[in-house]
């Protein structure tokens, strides 16, 4: 009986503390300002269980020179093309990488595919180059200040290459979330840690994307279901709530990666593989 009392009292904080996030995020959202419309955007596929991938998606980002995403499974480490329908292409595997959790594009050209991607319990950002079918790994760079939380599974989890400003955003999950930059044209000192308090009402980070021809981005939020819009001052502007208040189970269980395209659809994958495509209703 007190098992069943607390699993009740239990549920009802959980609704509450999502009600307060939701609110939290509804008083500070300016969504006028809006790059892309971000809350009126509409699921319009998903969820869609990526076929060969039976658990461990995470991370997501667009490739426009091939129309393709690619996403990284964390366990066993792998780097994977997918198309636009969620269907597998091809698969690379990384057994000298660990725990990956997020992959962004820094550049595309016909000889080279130019990515990163982040080991979570290493706590560092690790380039890769796919050229002629082949993959190298190429520099790693270590992240500040990863310690205890790292290993706990609250390390770096997601990354977006930003071509507003030529660097890399990186988000670490929780207790303390933190955002990084990372300058990849230096070698010394290029990872800086930056500050963004108004997104601490979202209760982790575990997705980022940039919003192409705007310094606006975009941060995903498995526990609270949500992805929010901010501008380049880290401000709230807008947001997409990925569950029904009050409803049992979230629309996306477990969001791990999201990217917004220059054609304006919103791709996101939720673990253990999970796919979905959103995009404006009018």
């Amino acid at each position: 009986m007190r098992q069943s009392l607390f699993a009740v009292l239990l549920a009802v904080s959980m609704v509450a503390c999502s009600d307060r996030g939701a609110e939290s995020i509804d008083q500070s959202v300016d969504a006028d300002r809006s790059a892309i419309g971000l809350s009126s955007l509409v699921k319009i596929s998903g969820p869609q269980a990526i076929i060969g991938i039976s658990d461990n998606a995470s991370g997501l980002t667009y490739d426009p020179l091939r129309a393709q995403l690619w996403l990284v499974i964390n366990d066993p480490p792998e780097l994977v093309s997918l198309s636009l329908e969620g269907v597998v292409l091809k698969r690379y595997p990384l057994p000298l990488l660990e725990d990956l959790e997020g992959v962004t594009l820094i550049s595309s050209t016909a000889q080279d595919t130019h990515l990163a991607v982040l080991e979570e319990r290493r706590n560092r950002l690790t380039e890769l180059h796919l050229s002629d079918g082949q993959i190298r790994i190429g520099a790693h760079h270590k992240l500040p200040d990863g310690g205890m939380s790292a290993r706990l599974n609250r390390g770096p989890e997601g990354l977006a290459w930003m071509p507003s400003t030529g660097r890399i955003r990186i988000v670490k999950e929780k207790s303390p979330t933190m955002l990084f930059s990372a300058d990849l044209s230096r070698t010394e000192d290029n990872i800086r840690v930056e500050s963004c308090e108004s997104a601490d009402l979202l209760s982790d980070w575990s997705g980022v994307s940039a919003i192409p021809g705007s310094e606006h981005w975009l941060l995903l939020s498995d526990e609270s279901s949500a992805l929010i819009e901010l501008d380049q001052d880290c401000r709230v502007i807008d947001r997409l709530q990925l569950s029904d208040l009050g409803a049992s189970e979230p629309l996306v269980p477990q969001a791990e990666g999201v990217v917004f395209t220059e054609t304006g659809v919103l791709y996101l994958i939720s673990e253990p593989n999970l796919f979905y495509v959103y995009q404006r209703s009018d």
